[in-house]
């Protein structure tokens, strides 16, 4: 019984070590858009665009998090795959 004890002690730690290296993401979604927003702010008041590129600079930090997102769940995939599982290679996709 203690060696089940161990493995759910282990399994627990790589839980948790996990989610602390995918905490980063809900900041990293606000800060890309509030800087994208900042940027584009800054250029509508230089170039007097209106709101236009406050926009287009949301839409950037939409875009970055977006890929980041993407990032993140190809590399856990990857991380998880049984050595079996077959399907495509993702080597030439990095």
């Amino acid at each position: 019984m203690p060696a089940n004890n161990h493995e759910n002690h282990d399994e627990s730690k790589k839980m948790w070590r996990e989610a602390a290296g995918l905490s980063y993401l809900g900041i990293f979604f606000g800060v890309a858009i509030v800087i994208g927003f900042l940027g584009g702010s800054f250029a509508d008041r230089h170039l007097h665009t209106g709101h236009w590129l406050s926009v287009v600079g949301i839409l950037f930090g939409i875009a970055a998090s977006a890929k980041e997102l993407y990032r993140v769940t190809r590399q856990y995939r990857r991380q998880n795959r049984a050595p079996d599982a077959g399907g495509p290679d993702d080597k030439n996709l990095a």
